[in-house]
């Protein structure tokens, strides 16, 4: 019976192997804490009650684990000190309970004999801000350190490197980390003061630090670090802070750091990183400011996005809409970029941040918005545009300013700075923007797109760099479309080399892109003009969508004359027309141009086609033909949607004889 049962267990896979204890829940781990801070219980009890939740919670509560933390010190200093490490890391421990832990700990330090039990309570102290001279001393009274020491030394100067540039570790020497702490202290108190919620408090510490400048560097970038790779509800407050005064000292050691934390799951920590990053004037910082205000699915935003939400519009409780934070990541970035100089972030913000039928943004964020308007852009009107008006009066005072951009966006003048594209730093990340194409990610390649479109001439010359090394067509292709972007002449240049490339859609691509400088480019008109006659059906659809662009002028209106009259013939002569829905619809806006008015109704029923992809198409071409600015019209929404955006007929007769007149 034995040998049966044996051979079972082998056919099964050997003897049972103990379970791993089930996770313990938030809820489970607060009972279990709150019962291990109580003084009648034997400590063999509340030791065993800790070891459990140790072992089990995935998350730990911070108040009830620093409070039964600091009853432990004294029966297991290790155990209690872990349970607070691991409690400051996951939460926001109140002020008066840190005070509560710290008199723990200090009577603890007071009372203990043994090496090892006075540095862990001196790390655990410090963890907790208690920062007086002699706490270097205590922490290494025991040396190689107990693993709460090191974890602890981990989080408030763990990436601090030591005199000789190594990384603190069990191995260092106990005189260098000495050292470390020492240097730090003055750094650390005033980072402290930094976090406060006390207005003053946090001022002075604020001010302390920027007044260090250099020396305070290193802490700072090991908390804004530390925060970005491991975001915790405790480190919050301290690494928004070291941010803001990383900017503030201008020591631009901080730029890569900072680019990291805009990509933290810490909303507060991305928009003072954002700021930051304008504060300190780098401009290697462009193209990750400008690749935040193009990412796509940002949960952050339903934050900012919502003033009423409704139940159906952001995960956030009802019960919890009063008091729900908002981060205005994508403004703070915007605005970073126009103190550096970016031009095209005044129109960024006026479309996307300011459309009041776009977004429901809150106030504030759209206050922000404004502000950054007016602090760098000269001239802006913004004035009008009241945050707290009405939709009608909103909508009026959108309109004047997205008008005034669209006229002046080639001209509008900084009032601080143009941005430095000469800089070694920023011309590594603007090519580094030109090769995702070269990738495979296509949601990158979109935000890569969207944010050259933001930057403008201020990619050009990183596109045009990029031409001779993009062995992949479809990195050519996509160097193609965004030439046709930056509205910027010296683009012709290089759409010229892509129009002769060996595959056909790198040149229907270039071809189109040629489109965007017929206006001041007689070599871009006549290559549009040659392309009609192309025998490739792609290439004569761009040749015509390019030709849109192109003012009243006779020859266009007899090189079109020309190509009716050819396909007439051959349709006459039964061979295949060299016509297409497409460039159908080209051909009439061209004409809309070329010939006036007579073409409208045409143009007004392609706007209002039951087909969504083809009120696409008309508009864009629409609006390329007659400089409109996009949001006038909106060609998603069902011609039938009584609250959609649409451009009138009169609207367009006046663009099309302002056009003509030009």
């Amino acid at each position: 019976m034995l040998g049966a049962l044996l051979l079972l267990l082998l056919l099964l896979g050997g003897p049972a192997q103990a379970e791993e204890p089930a996770p313990m829940t938030a809820d489970e781990a607060t009972a279990a804490l709150r019962r291990a801070a109580r003084g009648d219980l034997p400590a063999e009890q509340r030791l065993a009650l800790v070891q459990s939740v140790l072992e089990r919670a995935r998350a730990m509560p911070t108040v009830p684990a620093v409070r039964a933390g600091s009853r432990l010190l004294a029966e297991a200093p290790e155990v209690g000190g872990w349970l607070i490490h691991r409690g400051l890391v996951d939460g926001y421990l109140p002020t008066e309970e840190r005070e509560a832990a710290v008199k723990a700990v200090e009577t603890q330090l007071g009372a203990a004999t043994g090496a090892r039990a006075r540095s862990v309570l001196a790390a655990i102290g410090m963890r907790l801000g208690h920062r007086p001279d002699e706490i270097p001393g205590a922490i290494i009274a025991s040396w190689p350190p107990a693993p709460v020491v090191l974890a602890t030394l981990r989080e408030d100067v763990g990436s601090v490197p030591l005199e000789d540039g190594s990384p603190l570790s069990e191995q260092s020497d106990a005189a260098a980390v000495r050292t470390l702490l020492e240097a730090q202290l003055p750094a650390l108190r005033l980072l402290d003061q930094a976090a406060q919620d006390d207005l003053t408090t946090s001022r002075a510490g604020l001010d302390g630090l920027k007044t260090l400048a250099g020396a305070a560097v290193p802490l700072l970038l090991h908390e804004v670090r530390k925060a970005s790779e491991t975001p915790a509800v405790g480190r919050s407050a301290r690494a928004t802070r070291a941010a803001l005064v990383l900017g503030l000292i201008r020591d631009r050691r901080a730029t890569p750091v900072l680019i990291q934390a805009m990509g933290s799951k810490d909303g507060w920590l991305r928009a003072y990183a954002a700021t930051a990053l304008g504060d300190l004037g780098d401009p290697a910082a462009v193209i990750a400011l400008a690749r935040q205000c193009t990412l796509l699915g940002d949960p952050d935003r339903q934050r900012d996005q919502w003033e009423y939400p409704g139940t159906d519009n952001t995960p956030i409780p009802e019960s919890q809409w009063a008091s729900a934070e908002y981060y205005a990541i994508d403004t703070a970035a915007a605005d970073s970029l126009l103190r550096l100089g970016v031009r095209g972030a005044a129109g960024w913000l006026i479309t996307n941040q300011l459309d009041p039928r776009k977004k429901y943004h809150r106030i504030r964020v759209l206050q922000d918005a404004t502000d950054a308007l007016r602090r760098s852009v000269k001239d802006c009107p913004v004035q009008p545009y009241n945050v707290d008006g009405g939709l009608p009066q909103r909508e009026a005072a959108w309109l004047a300013l997205l008008h005034w951009w669209h006229d002046n966006r080639k001209t509008v003048v900084m009032r601080r700075t143009t941005l430095d594209t000469s800089d070694p730093r920023y011309q590594a990340a603007a090519a580094g923007l030109a090769n995702v194409f070269a990738g495979p990610k296509v949601r990158e390649m979109m935000m890569a797109k969207a944010a050259i479109g933001l930057l403008g001439p201020d990619m050009t010359e990183a596109l045009l760099a990029s031409i001779p090394t993009a062995r992949n067509a479809f990195h050519r292709a996509e160097l193609a479309e965004s030439l046709g972007l930056v509205d910027d002449a010296r683009a012709v240049a290089g759409l010229m080399q892509l129009v002769r490339d060996k595959q056909i859609f790198v040149r229907k691509k270039a071809v189109k892109s040629l489109g965007s400088y017929v206006e001041d480019s007689p070599e871009a008109l006549g290559l549009l003009l040659r392309f009609l006659s192309s025998k490739r059906a792609g290439l004569r659809v761009a040749a015509m969508e390019g030709l849109v662009n192109a003012p009243p002028s006779a020859r266009v209106r007899e090189a079109i004359d020309a190509w009716l009259a050819e396909d007439v013939k051959r349709v006459e002569g039964q061979r295949p027309t060299w016509r297409s829905p497409d460039v159908e619809i080209a051909l009439t806006v061209v004409r809309l141009v070329q010939d006036g008015n007579a073409h409208l109704p045409a143009v007004l029923e392609g706007l209002a086609h039951e087909q969504r992809a083809k009120r696409r198409i008309w508009w864009d071409l629409v609006r390329a033909a007659l400089d409109l600015p996009e949001p006038l019209h909106d060609p998603v929404s069902s011609p039938d949607t009584a609250w959609a955006r649409r451009i009138d007929e009169a609207t367009l007769r006046a663009a099309v004889e302002r056009r003509r007149g030009a």
